[in-house]
């Protein structure tokens, strides 16, 4: 009796570490696709009550709002992937009416343009070596 127990342990034990977890974040997928939202009428306010504030506001502007359903997969000891994606951007007037609306999907979720502006970038090469050697420095003059 006991060997069928084990056995029975070990067999579930297989078949619940092949099963895929599946996890959502955001609003429903539903919820989403079924929002109404009308230009030049619907409002900031609104939108708060009857869906909830976004998932998050633009960061450079706060006239930009994004409400988001995320769903994603994965099974042990496999990269985690997307399943489906909604990204709804609500774009607002300087009187939080709803100005422009527009849908992503996960295909095309890579055009969302968080900002125009561009990131400068450095040379590195050498600060490096200078900073070690400059850590150095003040560490030998504290002794």
């Amino acid at each position: 009796m006991t060997k069928k127990k084990v056995l029975l342990f070990f067999i579930i034990l297989f078949i619940s570490s092949c099963s895929e977890t599946i996890q959502t974040n955001g609003l429903s997928n539903i919820i989403i696709t079924e929002m109404q939202v009308k230009i030049g009428i619907t409002t900031k306010n609104e939108l708060n009550k009857k869906y909830g504030p976004p998932v998050f506001e633009g960061i450079f502007n706060n006239n930009i709002l994004y409400y988001i359903s995320h769903e994603s997969g994965f099974k042990n000891f496999s990269p985690r992937k997307t399943k489906k994606l909604l990204i709804l951007k609500i774009t607002l007037d300087n009187d939080n009416k709803v100005k422009s609306l527009k849908k992503y999907t996960e295909n095309d979720s890579e055009n969302i343009i968080i900002s125009k502006e561009k990131t400068r970038t450095i040379n590195n090469e050498g600060i490096f070596l200078k900073q070690i050697f400059d850590n150095l420095r003040k560490n030998n003059l504290k002794n």
